[in-house]
C-alpha cells in the first residue's frame, strides 16, 4: 500500500474537517432512521503505560449512497469487529490490524501518520491509494477511539466505527 504523507496545517484540518463531517452525517442519517440508541460501553479507566492495545467495538454506523447515486441508505448498531493499535510517538505513527484483517491472513495492519498529538489526544489519518480518507482519534488517558473511512471509489460514503481499547 502506497502511504500518502500529509503535513501541514491545512491537511491537518482538512482531514479532521472530514473525520467529523463523516461522523456526523452517518449519526445523523441512523439517528433520522432509528430513534435514539445508546450503547453501554462500561466506565472509562485509564489506560497502563503501553503502547499496544486490543480494542472492541461497541458502536459503527455507515452511509453510503446507492450504486445510481440515487439515493443514499444509512445502518448502524453494535460493532461486531476486534482491532490491535499500536502507538509509535517518537516515530509518529500508528498502526492498526482488525480482526476481520487477521482472518482473512493480514498479519501486518495499515500505518497511519500522527498529525497531532497532545497531552490529551493523539490524530493519525491516510489516505489510501484509492483516494479513501481514513482518520484515528484517540483520547489517550480512556483509549476510546474514533475511527472514520471515508471514500468516494465506487460510491461516495463513510463510516464511523467507535472503539475502546484496554
Amino acid at each position: 500500500m502506497i502511504v500518502v504523507e500529509v503535513g501541514g496545517t491545512l491537511m491537518r484540518m482538512f482531514i479532521w474537517a472530514i473525520s467529523v463531517i463523516c461522523a456526523a452525517v452517518a449519526g445523523f442519517y441512523y439517528a433520522r432512521y432509528n430513534p435514539e440508541v445508546e450503547f453501554a460501553i462500561g466506565s472509562p479507566q485509564v489506560l497502563p503505560v503501553t503502547k499496544d492495545f486490543g480494542c472492541d467495538s461497541p458502536a459503527y454506523a455507515s452511509i453510503f449512497t446507492t450504486l445510481d447515486g440515487k439515493s443514499v441508505r444509512t445502518y448502524g448498531g453494535r460493532g461486531t469487529d476486534t482491532a490491535a493499535i499500536k502507538v509509535d510517538s517518537d516515530n509518529k505513527r500508528m498502526t492498526m490490524v482488525t480482526g476481520a484483517g487477521v482472518k482473512l491472513g493480514v498479519t501486518q495492519g495499515e500505518t497511519y501518520p500522527i498529525l497531532q498529538e497532545t497531552k490529551d489526544t493523539i490524530v493519525a489519518a491516510l489516505i489510501s491509494p484509492m483516494g479513501a480518507v481514513n482518520a484515528l482519534i484517540m483520547q489517550k488517558e480512556t483509549g476510546l477511539v474514533m475511527w472514520t473511512k471515508a471514500q468516494d471509489s465506487l460510491v461516495l460514503g463513510g463510516q464511523a466505527i467507535f472503539l475502546k481499547c484496554s
